[in-house]
């Protein structure tokens, strides 16, 4: 009787997430009515490491509170499931009313992306959302939320681009 062995093999091949990606970010519903909704198109460059974790950068192209500073990116990569965060030097606020508020020099901002990766199509699409840390909380009650949801591919006519 011969023996056979059990090796374990992954099911799928591994996503890689290496070069240019396009897309865009939608406001969510806490910008209010003439905000909630509009698009914002960026670029973003991504740089795979062996052991499922990345850093990028990212250029926003295009759309109201368009944001000039190149961000930065850190993440990982789990099966299809990825998150990342941004980061910019300075954060910029959009109101209720479609304008732009410079927050300045905003340390504590995160801008947290999360989604799923379709392997047929090679779409990546999510949810994100921006936590701005009070500056004077005394009643340690949380900062302001925002949110939204987001796509990406490496096809940049799919966003007119």
């Amino acid at each position: 009787m011969t023996e056979k062995k059990l090796t374990l093999e992954p099911t799928e091949k591994a996503i890689n997430l290496n070069g240019q990606w396009y897309g865009y970010y939608q406001y969510g519903s806490e910008y209010g009515p003439l905000v909630e909704g509009a698009k914002i198109l960026f670029s973003i460059i991504i740089e795979q490491k062996e052991d499922r974790s990345f850093t990028g950068k990212c250029v926003e192209l295009e759309g109201i509170g368009v944001n000039t500073e190149v961000a930065r990116l850190q993440g990982y990569i789990d099966d299809t499931f990825i998150s990342f965060v941004k980061h910019y030097k300075k954060h910029q606020a959009i109101d209720d009313k479609g304008k732009d508020v410079d927050l300045g020099e905003v340390s504590s901002t995160r801008l947290m992306y999360s989604g799923t990766i379709d392997r047929e199509t090679d779409i990546i699409t999510g949810k994100w959302e921006i936590w701005v840390d009070k500056a004077e909380n005394t009643d340690n009650t949380p900062g302001e939320v925002t949110t939204g949801v987001w796509e990406i591919s490496r096809n940049p006519s799919r966003y007119g681009i």
